[in-house]
């Protein structure tokens, strides 16, 4: 499970942006031994899905900001 402060990151930062954060985070974990291969492979996923709908997030606030702006 991807912890709380590290999906807000995700969230949070512009996709144009490189985030290496949660990556090393979950690398770090994984390196520990406090995750197992299929809690690191499902763990990747998740932040590939949140990754996702960070863009989505930011194209929408992108959208409004321009319709202000008019």
């Amino acid at each position: 499970m991807i912890p709380e402060h590290i999906k807000k990151n995700i969230l949070t930062t512009d996709p144009g942006v490189f985030n290496d954060k949660p990556i090393f985070d979950l690398t770090r974990r994984y390196d520990n031994g406090e995750l197992t291969d299929e809690e690191f492979l499902e763990d990747l996923k998740e932040i590939s899905r949140l990754s996702r709908q960070a863009v989505e997030i930011f194209k929408k606030k992108k959208k409004l900001n321009d319709e202000d702006q008019d």
